[in-house]
């Protein structure tokens, strides 16, 4: 059993091809523009400017401030509420995401969507884009989603003077009297 002698000088060059080959994406790394914000990947997209989740949170907002300002001057107590509701879920949405960071236990997704379904979507909303938090998990994104939908809805339907609401509970209670 004779080995050939030990060569060091092969074994280092086969080491520093090794080490070469262990990061082809080193030097596409080097080519791609450092536009890195602090914590974020390097690889994901920039977050958009504030004035376009601004814009988009004005559009979503038009026809619920809308719905609640015909009323009269009694209803302006709800904007307060859903001011502080908002403030609420946005602060919710970053001790969420410190705790992510920092791997311990966040805040549940029940209790988030609980803090949107409650009047905080707008908050959430922007806490989403700001934070880039919770955007992109699909099933949260539905929920979410669905919510700033429903919103958008009862105030449509306010419009209506609740025409759809209205057929729809006369639907339930029909089928309902129905089944006994």
């Amino acid at each position: 059993m004779n080995e050939p002698p030990y060569d060091m000088a092969k074994h280092e060059e086969k080491l520093s091809s090794l080490k070469e080959l262990q990061r082809p994406c080193d030097t596409l790394e080097a080519q791609l523009p450092q536009t890195r914000t602090l914590g974020a990947h390097p690889r994901l997209r920039p977050p958009p400017p504030r004035c376009m989740s601004f814009l988009a949170l004005a559009g979503l907002l038009a026809l619920p401030v809308y719905a609640v300002q015909r009323p009269g001057p009694g209803f302006h107590w709800l904007g307060v509420y859903a001011l502080v509701l908002s403030s609420l879920a946005y602060w919710t949405y970053a001790a969420d995401k410190r705790r992510a960071e920092e791997g311990c236990w966040g805040v549940p997704e029940a209790n988030l969507h609980l803090l949107e379904l409650l009047g905080g979507w707008p908050g959430a909303f922007l806490a989403q884009r700001r934070l880039r938090h919770k955007c992109s998990k699909g099933s949260y994104e539905l929920m979410f989603w669905l919510i700033v939908l429903a919103y958008q809805f009862a105030a449509f339907d306010s419009f209506q003077s609740w025409r759809y609401t209205h057929a729809a509970l006369n639907y339930v209670q029909r089928t309902s009297d129905h089944r006994r």
